[in-house]
């Protein structure tokens, strides 16, 4: 009797094991959101490979198709090719690009994905800009600012987004008055575990 516990406990152990193992795999296999939008760290801050001030406005339709290697991935030149509208169903990108001097200056994104990878991949952000508070929402922007460029994402805070997705990525150098200068227009950081 004694024996049959211990395989029975042996056998059980073996099955959790497998199991811990096959979530870990799964797990490990799914992209970060971060990379998945095509945003990362290059010297600046990119998105595919797109480095505002230092990228050829030229030279982004091959940039995006080799970055983003998804054949579903279109890039429409309009402006007289001084700007790319970025259409990338297979991964619910859809944003513009636009240029300044023949190099890429605004990388404007609508994409959804949650605060978390932004903030462990940029640490903590610069500012936060009130956009909106009513009908019980409160609409932030939040800005990042890295070697001068600075990336922004937007983040609805209410009782529904209760993983803070965020709405929208911006990676761009300001051509004015950088949005953490705006006197009385930003607040700082408020924290994490600060947000509602």
């Amino acid at each position: 009797m004694f024996n049959l516990v211990r395989r029975m406990i042996a056998l059980s152990g073996i099955a959790c094991m497998l199991l811990l193992a096959g979530v870990l795999w799964v797990v490990h296999r799914q992209p970060l959101p971060e990379i998945e939008a095509g945003l990362a760290l290059c010297a600046v801050p990119c998105w595919a490979g797109l480095e505002p001030g230092r990228t050829l406005v030229d030279d982004v339709p091959a940039i995006v198709q080799a970055r983003m290697d998804d054949p579903s991935a279109n890039l429409q030149p309009y402006q007289r090719y001084t700007a790319y509208v970025v259409d990338v169903p297979g991964r619910n990108v859809l944003g513009a690009i636009s240029a300044q001097d023949g190099k890429v200056s605004t990388i404007r994104l609508n994409v959804v994905q949650p605060l978390w990878p932004l903030l462990m991949m940029l640490d903590t952000p610069r500012c936060i800009e009130p956009v909106d508070n009513s009908y019980g929402l409160t609409v932030i922007n939040i800005y990042w600012e890295i070697d001068d460029v600075y990336v922004m994402s937007n983040l609805t805070l209410s009782h529904w987004n209760p993983d803070y997705l965020t709405n929208a990525l911006y990676v761009w150098i300001p051509t004015s008055t950088p949005p953490c200068e705006k006197s009385g227009q930003v607040l700082p950081w408020p924290g994490y575990a600060a947000l509602p």
